[in-house]
């Protein structure tokens, strides 16, 4: 099924995989709205790729809102939040880790999910 959705065209500022999370590229000499794979959820995760690859340089497509295929880098639950792992997969998102969205469906490893990209960050575990 397909919904159309917020989709907006960015430069890669790295490969990027099919379906994987990605985050800006913080890195000064890179275009000013290029994107990298996104390698944890420590920082804001914005989108997902197309199911097209891209080069360093290259325009890549990236899904911002609505429901998206993703690559599942673990064990998925559906309703689980959903951050990156250090190849931009979608694995269960922890304490403090900000997430793109909710899984749609169940999953494992290398498996193509949906997720439903509505980005957040879950509260930091309280210090004791």
């Amino acid at each position: 099924m397909n919904i159309p959705g917020l989709t907006t065209a960015h430069v890669a500022g790295d490969a990027i995989a099919a379906r994987r999370m990605v985050t800006r590229d913080t890195q000064p000499e890179t275009e000013p709205e290029s994107v990298v794979t996104a390698t944890s959820g420590k920082s804001l995760i914005i989108g997902v790729t197309t199911a097209i690859s891209s080069d360093a340089g290259d325009h890549v497509d990236v899904i911002r809102g609505q429901l998206a295929l993703v690559t599942f880098g673990g064990t998925v639950k559906s309703g689980q939040p959903l951050t990156a792992d250090a190849e931009g997969r979608a694995v269960p998102a922890a304490a403090g880790d900000w997430y793109l969205g909710f899984a749609e469906c169940d999953g494992e490893e290398n498996d193509t999910g949906s997720v439903w990209i509505v980005p957040g960050q879950i509260a930091a575990a309280a210090a004791n």
